[in-house]
């Protein structure tokens, strides 16, 4: 057989596959993205369960059942996940319809509250462990959902709907800028400068360091739990009662992204700014003045008790003593 021959011969096998392939539907192809739909789905805000989607095949259609909070604000398609005024009871509701609509699953539930007129969904995957939910035609952001292994688990019955919740959505890259910026605002500290003219120096870096991290917070280029630590960091190395309230502030958001060792400088930075407004400190991390006029004064040593200051990484009180007893004692040969 010529190479023409051969070459013609393969273009009609190839014709008579195409057409058998749109005579059956390709069923050969590889799995539907619809198959990956069945399962159960979880929304969180932070580390609570918010909805959750069970979905189950059915021949050719699902069905659907959506267990969520009874109303809720929605955040608007461009803006960030954030939801508010969640009003309980949780809802337990089923699809009178879901079906594959292109490129996604349309789910179809009565709303008890206006019926006949349904709400309707577009459930679309985004990876086979990954997928958003949309109301269907509203101008309002998709829900992130994960896929759920095990028994499907009970939505949070505690919302307070006077708070808004966020959706953590974790960078896994930290600015390097944040970090260039915190490594010279610790290096400085680690000389043993002294003199006046020093700190002067000192101080006048510690203002530009602020005025940087300032901009990069109002950019939003800040996104890691160490980003925000370091940051705090920064700021309360401040010289205004708002430094050490910020830096609390971007303290608490870097343990409310995981890190929980940020804990520590959330207590100091507020140690910090109590003393900054003429208030005693209450956690016990700032010790003022040097040598023999060392102290921690004014200090509320009542309210807080050592065990709540060992959950935020603090030393207990018989350890911040011989801290202190160690500040005041002269230095050898002196």
């Amino acid at each position: 057989m010529s190479v023409l021959n051969r070459a013609l011969r393969l273009l009609h096998v190839s014709v008579i596959a195409l057409t058998a392939c749109v005579g059956l539907s390709c069923r050969t192809k590889v799995a539907r993205p619809e198959q990956g739909y069945a399962g159960t789905w979880v929304m969180t805000l932070g580390q609570r369960v918010f909805i959750v989607l069970t979905i189950e095949p059915h021949g050719q259609a699902y069905t659907a059942r959506i267990q969520a909070p009874a109303s809720f604000d929605l955040p608007a398609a461009s803006s960030p996940l954030r939801y508010s005024h969640i009003q309980l009871p949780i809802k337990d509701r089923r699809s009178t319809r879901a079906a594959v609509d292109g490129d996604h699953l349309r789910i179809v539930v009565e709303d008890p509250a206006n019926p006949g007129e349904p709400d309707e969904f577009d459930l679309t995957l985004s990876d086979p462990e990954h997928a958003s939910l949309q109301f269907a035609g509203v101008p309002v952001a998709p829900m992130p959902f994960t896929r759920h292994a095990g028994p499907p688990p009970a939505p949070a019955a505690d919302w307070d709907s006077n708070r808004t919740y966020a959706v953590q959505v974790e960078s896994t890259t930290a600015n390097v800028e944040m970090a260039s910026i915190y490594e010279d605002d610790q290096k400085v500290r680690q000389n043993g400068l002294a003199t006046r003219a020093d700190w002067d120096t000192i101080e006048k870096a510690d203002r530009v360091r602020r005025e940087r991290v300032a901009a990069l917070l109002a950019a939003g280029a800040l996104h890691t739990a160490d980003d925000y630590r370091k940051a705090a960091f920064v700021f309360q190395h401040g010289d205004r009662s708002d430094d050490y309230l910020l830096a609390h502030t971007l303290a608490l958001v870097a343990v409310a992204k995981g890190d929980q060792g940020a804990a520590w400088i959330a207590a100091a930075t507020l140690d910090r700014y109590l003393q900054s407004v003429r208030q005693p400190q209450i956690y016990g991390t700032q010790f003022l003045g040097a040598g023999s006029a060392t102290t921690q004064k004014p200090y509320n040593q009542q309210l807080i008790s050592d065990a709540l200051r060992t959950e935020l990484g603090v030393p207990t009180q018989a350890s911040q003593a011989e801290q202190l007893k160690t500040l005041q004692s002269p230095a050898p040969g002196k």
